[in-house]
């Protein structure tokens, strides 16, 4: 049982990390994180029979993208904390014990997509503006499962909202005092992004690429300020280099990038109408 506490609110929590149904235990993570990939799948199911596409696409999409994301979000992990596992590989496949990457997901799940459109002959670019607009909505509501874990909290403050997180299956990491809730400022981060892409870039604008682009800058530049605040980096260069905000900062330039290839391809297709 975990304690977590917003004393200067007067907030305080007792949070157990499973929830017994039936006599199974069944981690809260999990069903967080199954309810925020629910709440993408109905988005990407509304958006397809809109453009008049066959939901049963994507259906095989996520019939892959789900359990090959989990393993890119678990590779990920282990890779950069080898150090740990080539001394206990007995815990590489215990996904129950914590230890998956966002990242890695993303990543893996892109190929994924880049797969599938071409296989299914849809538009790259629209796929992946409404995949993500499903994504930033999942990972706001996915950051409440670190919560329930009392994991993903940052350094010491005394902010207002600071909160404290006691007990048995706090993480070693545990500043041990009123810290950062960076797991909130994340969720706040991708809610706000969400609400921004689906209803404003998406249905407004309407220009295939815009939604990713504005995922990798949003998501990107969120996260790399957000894990500078964090206890439990993935670190490249101890104490030097944190990997997400290395790949954080990849994804910012991947999001511009896209934009100056959106714009070339208009530019393109306006001269190519202005010869005929």
């Amino acid at each position: 049982m975990n304690h977590i506490s917003f004393p200067y609110l007067g907030l305080d929590f007792h949070l157990s990390e499973t929830v017994d149904i039936f006599g199974l235990k069944i981690y809260w993570y999990a069903i967080i994180i199954a309810a925020g990939m629910l709440l993408a799948m109905c988005i990407a199911f509304f958006e397809f029979r809109k453009k008049g596409l066959q939901s049963d696409d994507l259906a095989d999409f996520v019939l892959f993208a789900i359990p090959l994301g989990i393993l890119g979000a678990r590779l990920y992990y282990v890779i950069f904390e080898w150090s740990y596992y080539k001394a206990h590989p007995e815990d590489i496949l215990a996904i129950w014990k914590g230890g998956l990457a966002v990242y890695g997901g993303i990543m893996a799940g892109a190929v994924v997509a880049v797969v599938f459109t071409r296989m299914k002959k849809i538009p790259f670019l629209w796929f992946a503006d409404v995949a993500t607009c499903g994504l930033l909505i999942a990972q706001s509501l996915g950051r409440w499962g670190n919560f329930v874990n009392a994991e993903a909290f940052g350094d010491l403050t005394n902010l207002p909202w600071a909160m404290v997180v006691e007990g048995p299956d706090v993480k070693p990491y545990s500043p041990f005092g009123p810290c950062h809730p960076t797991f909130l400022y994340e969720s706040l981060w991708n809610a706000a992004g969400f609400i921004i892409s689906y209803f404003i870039i998406y249905r407004l604008l309407k220009k295939d690429g815009f939604c990713l682009s504005f995922y990798l800058i949003w998501y990107g530049t969120g996260r790399f300020l957000i894990e500078g605040l964090r206890m439990d980096s993935l670190w490249l260069i101890e104490d030097v280099i944190r990997v997400s905000q290395l790949v954080s900062f990849i994804s910012i330039i991947g999001g511009i990038a896209t934009l100056f290839y959106i714009k070339k391809r208009d530019k393109k297709e306006i001269n190519q109408i202005s010869v005929q």
